[in-house]
């Protein structure tokens, strides 16, 4: 924010604007339901590392069942997708993608509407965060029975670990753990791995939400550490990751919900169900904000300077 209280926007966010607002190759044709290839691409490097090993070599090994959603392998509708090999574990090979969604809520209304259908066996979605979160009315909207956990110390002025964890070891087997923006939880590495230990014993499926990457510590890596430890370790999860704060067009909401699976084969099942879904939703998601978050992450030089 500025000093009058108004959206900060970089230099380098309003010439890009200028120049694919003057660019004569653009034909302005509805987007394909998953979105624009480059910004989910350069959105998932930026979320989970651009030199991951995964991504670089773009392999797949083993074919894992992928906990609680028994989908069997089928073949998207002529559409588009993204395919990105994230990360390696011991044994398996972790691969993700994701759909290009709409506003800050999209994300998070798309991924309830999967859990909704393939997920039948939870159905209590536990959101814990810093502050009240808009998106527990998404799951409640679609039948879920939420409960919210604050975890602020208004004492510490921060987040309290204790809290966490004492929220962790009382939610039910089997449900939707909603981490609110994953910089507000401060774990340390013991912590982190005590919880990852719970999520596994419990059977619950976490769904991560970055609504601003680099704004929180001021790096982009340091933001999302845990979560690449969470990718690392071989967890399947959802994550809303929000693009219009951290690059100031606020009025251009724009996000991916980027999806983690086990095997390249279920990652094709969930994103060719969560096409169906989009079709209902918004069918084509606008494509202003994404082609100027894309035209930053993917020239080295204007990266630099945002």
């Amino acid at each position: 924010m500025t000093n009058e209280g108004q959206p900060w926007v970089s230099l380098v966010v309003r010439k890009t604007r200028l120049q694919v607002s003057q660019d004569p190759s653009l034909n302005y044709e509805y987007l394909p339901m998953v979105g624009m290839k480059s910004f989910i691409q350069a959105s998932l490097e930026l979320l989970l590392g651009k030199h991951n090993q995964a991504i670089v070599e773009k392999r797949v090994r083993h074919r894992v069942k992928m906990q609680g959603l028994n989908l069997k392998p089928t073949r998207d509708r002529g559409v588009n997708i993204i395919i990105t090999p994230l990360s390696v574990t011991s044994y398996c090979l972790l691969t993700g993608g994701g759909v290009h969604t709409v506003g800050d809520s999209g994300a998070f209304k798309l991924g309830a509407q999967f859990l909704r259908t393939w997920h039948r066996n939870s159905q209590v979605v536990c959101i814990v965060s810093c502050q009240k979160e808009l998106y527990g009315l998404v799951f409640q909207d679609m039948g879920f029975i939420v409960y919210e956990y604050s975890i602020w110390s208004p004492q510490e002025l921060c987040s309290d670990p204790g809290r966490f964890f004492e929220v962790i070891e009382h939610i039910p087997a089997d449900s939707i753990l909603v981490i609110g923006n994953i910089v507000d939880c401060r774990l340390t590495q013991s912590q982190w791995a005590k919880l990852m230990s719970t999520i596994k014993s419990k059977r619950i499926f976490p769904f991560f939400d970055v609504p601003c990457q680099g704004l929180a510590t001021g790096d982009l890596e340091e933001d999302v550490r845990l979560l690449r430890y969470f990718v690392s370790l071989g967890f399947e999860f959802f994550c809303s990751q929000s693009l219009s704060k951290n690059f100031g067009i606020y009025d251009e909401g724009v996000g991916i919900l980027v999806v983690v699976t086990l095997s390249n084969q279920h990652l094709l099942c969930v994103l060719s169900q969560l096409m169906s879904y989009t079709q209902a939703l918004w069918l084509n998601p606008p494509a202003t904000g994404a082609r100027i978050i894309a035209s930053i992450l993917c020239n080295p030089a204007l990266l630099g300077e945002w």
